[in-house]
């Protein structure tokens, strides 16, 4: 999912769902991305966090 990057110095703000047991080859290849762009961009990201970005709750009333 893209979201709005949120300071001047980030050009792509994304979320990804990965399977928690893919999380540390997702990792690694995030800290591959890294090294390979040594100091012309660096790549971050967070993990273990919450899923939120993911679920819509559609609220109806019965009104």
């Amino acid at each position: 999912m893209e979201n709005t990057p949120q300071m001047d110095t980030m050009i792509y703000n994304a979320a990804y769902l990965i399977p928690w047991e893919a999380e540390s080859q997702f990792s690694e290849q995030v800290e591959a991305l890294d090294h390979q762009f040594e100091e012309r961009l660096r790549i971050r990201y967070n993990n273990f966090t919450a899923p939120f970005k993911f679920a819509r709750l559609r609220l109806f009333s019965s009104n």
